[in-house]
């Protein structure tokens, strides 16, 4: 049996790293800021806030992380809104340390200064994110806008022919690329826990995530364009009886060039 080609965007590899950036940016803030307050105990009013207005914004940034990987984005899409949160949360520490400074200079230096530090670079995370969630709908509601151009190129698709629709939809599915690669290598028909097995292993993630989402979207569709067939009930999947969509796919599968798709996202 063939091998999936591990020839795949940069994105498929590495596409939870933005999140992760996010998320370990709330944890290690939150950490610092309740280390400072549990460190000089306060009138328990007073830790209370101090708490609250420290671990508020940590989980918003930690559930940022979990949101930014669940979305289906692109790899710059992601690191995007990953930036705004970093340049957010240091624009606010700056301010931060410029107001300290200034009170410093007149000699009324604030008390816990490195606390207010943290809180302010945690709202500022926040604050960019936001920023960048917003700048994303704005990007789509752009894209809406633009909707008559997408029906003209809509209709130049619909002129093709349905193996050369099945393959162009898969120039801009990385995921349907691969499942349909491993069926088409196999030298028998396959279950979906093998492809799922062998794309997580391409892509870093876990068996079940794959699994749950062949099963919910790319199977479907696949089957759909005439490419696949999927018995739900065995959980096998074979090439389709028609030999012109398999056969087409193989093809632009051998003609693949040997230098990474640039084109390719998940």
């Amino acid at each position: 049996m063939g091998s999936l080609d591990r020839r795949q965007p940069r994105s498929a590899r590495w596409r939870e790293s933005a999140a992760w950036f996010v998320a370990v940016l709330g944890i290690a803030l939150g950490i610092a800021g309740l280390g400072q307050i549990y460190r000089y105990p306060e009138p328990i009013v007073v830790q209370s806030i101090e708490s609250l207005l420290v671990i508020a914004p940590a989980l918003a940034l930690v559930y940022a992380g979990y949101w930014v990987a669940t979305q289906r984005r692109s790899y710059e899409d992601q690191w995007s809104i990953a930036t705004w949160c970093l340049v957010g949360s240091f624009t606010a520490g700056l301010l931060v340390s410029g107001f300290l400074l200034a009170e410093g200079l007149v000699g009324n230096p604030v008390t816990d200064s490195s606390l207010l530090l943290v809180i302010g670079m945690l709202s500022g995370g926040v604050v960019g994110l936001a920023a960048a969630v917003a700048n994303q709908r704005h990007t789509v509601e752009l894209g809406a806008l633009e909707g008559q151009d997408v029906e003209d190129e809509r209709v130049e698709t619909d002129s093709l022919s349905p193996h050369a629709r099945t393959v162009a939809s898969l120039a801009s599915d990385t995921r349907a690329w691969f499942t349909l690669q491993a069926v088409l290598l196999a030298d028998r028909p396959l279950s979906v826990e093998t492809i799922a097995a062998q794309i997580a292993s391409l892509e870093e993630t876990t068996k079940e995530t794959v699994y749950l989402d062949l099963v919910q979207c790319r199977l479907p569709k696949l089957v759909a364009d005439g490419a696949l067939e999927y018995d739900a009930a065995s959980g096998v999947v074979r090439p389709a009886d028609s030999a012109e969509p398999a056969a087409a796919t193989i093809e632009a599968l051998a003609r693949l060039p040997e230098e990474e798709p640039s084109s390719l996202e998940e």
